[in-house]
């Protein structure tokens, strides 16, 4: 009898490795629901802003919860189920359970997306935000394209003029990408994401696609030079920016905590501060600032006061420049005043012309 249970146990053991063994399929259009395959053979929708999951076949929903960890970065999503009769240890009749990991991250990064657009939309109105869920749509698509044919789009150099295709299914087509993107923004802002993503491409590939993508309409700013700096890293597609584009990047915050999350390679270490030190010191340099709660390392830290200096090299270089008659000890004072204003993270130095 012990011999039939034990067996019976090892099979069910068996028959559960296997249904986790199963890949979930996890997927999203870039709007509020993740979509997965359960290892029951279900498919489920969950909806992160009415926060209710359905069974599309069944035509069955149930409440979705979302709870917040003691560690920071740490979030539980999970659903209500209903308990077994006849329990002793409780009254309640629902339970939670949680989600598998990756359908956990696939909805926590829907849900901190959702937010994100709601309140871009509350401070920049609603047509910003219809320009930003067109282009994470175009994202999405972009992804599943090889990384030759993205390369064969920004070398068409067809008459962008022409009508684009009426639609473009799985099997993209390099020419009408390239002839829709005269005159679909969102897909330019899809693009440039692409290619600054490749970090395979080498800095004269990256230039080239960004200066197609200004040749067919892109209207850049310092949005995108953020996205240059802290996707790519490398100074030649910067150069385009700052200099042919004359993009103005004094106050400008860089936002490290939200670079690319899909481009962690390195983990938490520093490895990516390495790839983007040469573009963030010339933006520091010319008076853009790290985000507040970005300084929590000492190589972010080296970093910030290797672009002070620069920048305050700048700012003297300026004023020998408009004012020759300065005496050299005017600058002096000036130069020691922003090294100990440098070191009081209350105190900033006044900005230079670019």
């Amino acid at each position: 009898m012990g011999f039939k249970k034990g067996r019976a146990a090892r099979a069910a053991a068996e028959r559960a490795a296997a249904a986790n063994s199963k890949p979930l399929n996890v997927r999203h259009d870039c709007g509020t629901a993740v979509t997965y395959d359960a290892p029951n053979g279900s498919t489920y929708e969950i909806d992160v802003e009415l926060m209710i999951q359905r069974n599309p076949t069944k035509g069955t929903s149930r409440n979705v919860h979302r709870h917040r960890g003691h560690v920071k970065h740490w979030t539980m999503w999970q659903y209500e189920a209903e308990r077994a009769e006849g329990r002793n240890y409780t009254h309640s009749k629902t339970t939670l359970i949680q989600y598998p990991k990756e359908v956990c991250l696939a909805l926590e990064d829907r849900y901190q997306a959702i937010r994100k657009l709601q309140a871009k939309a509350a401070e920049f109105g609603a047509p910003v935000v219809d320009r930003q869920r067109a282009t994470d749509a175009w994202r999405v698509r972009l992804e599943r394209m090889s990384p030759e044919l993205l390369r064969q789009v920004f070398q068409q150099n067809e008459a962008f003029e022409q009508a684009p295709t009426t639609d473009l299914e799985e099997d993209f087509d390099a020419p009408g990408l390239a002839r829709r993107a005269a005159l679909d923004t969102a897909l330019c802002e899809a693009l440039l994401e692409a290619a600054l993503r490749r970090r395979d491409w080498s800095p004269a590939e990256v230039t080239q696609a960004m200066r197609w993508l200004m040749n067919r309409g892109l209207q850049p700013g310092p949005a995108h030079v953020c996205k240059a700096a802290l996707l790519y890293g490398a100074l030649m597609p910067l150069q385009v920016l700052l200099l042919d584009a004359c993009i103005d990047v004094r106050g400008l915050e860089l936002p490290l905590d939200q670079r690319d999350q899909r481009q962690k390679d390195v983990g938490n270490g520093g490895g990516w501060v390495q790839r983007c030190k040469p573009a963030l010191k010339a933006l520091l340099a010319r008076g853009a600032v790290l985000s507040s709660h970005s300084l929590q390392s000492r190589l972010l830290k080296r970093l910030e006061e290797d672009g002070t200096a620069r920048w305050t090299e700048r700012v003297l270089e300026g004023m020998q420049r408009e004012r020759p008659d300065l005496p050299d000890m005017v600058l002096t004072r000036i130069a020691e005043f922003a090294g100990s204003a440098s070191s009081d993270r209350g105190i900033t130095c006044p900005c230079a012309e670019n």
